[in-house]
């Protein structure tokens, strides 16, 4: 996360959303803390981000995975197959 910056909403549609979404969640959550526009936000940003992470077809995205794995460096290692059981609980 980089450094703090105020968010200021100056489209009068996108504060409204954003106020309408806020009271929604404060009515959601009660009293126990208050919701501020920016929680909102931050609350509609990421559910859009789910959306479309889910919309992607889950082959591109275990493609997607595969590329960032194949990023790492080989070790030179081999998997010893008692210590992977052993993690596992099969022996």
């Amino acid at each position: 996360m980089k450094g703090t910056m105020p968010l200021q909403i100056r489209d009068p549609r996108a504060h409204d959303l954003a106020a309408e979404l806020a009271g929604r969640m404060q009515r959601k959550l009660g009293k126990a803390r208050k919701v501020t526009l920016t929680d909102a936000v931050i609350q509609a940003l990421e559910d859009a981000l789910n959306r479309d992470e889910a919309a992607t077809p889950v082959l591109d995205r275990v493609r997607a995975l595969q590329e960032r794995l194949s990023a790492f460096p080989k070790t030179g290692e081999v998997a010893d197959k008692a210590f992977m059981d052993d993690l596992s609980g099969e022996h």
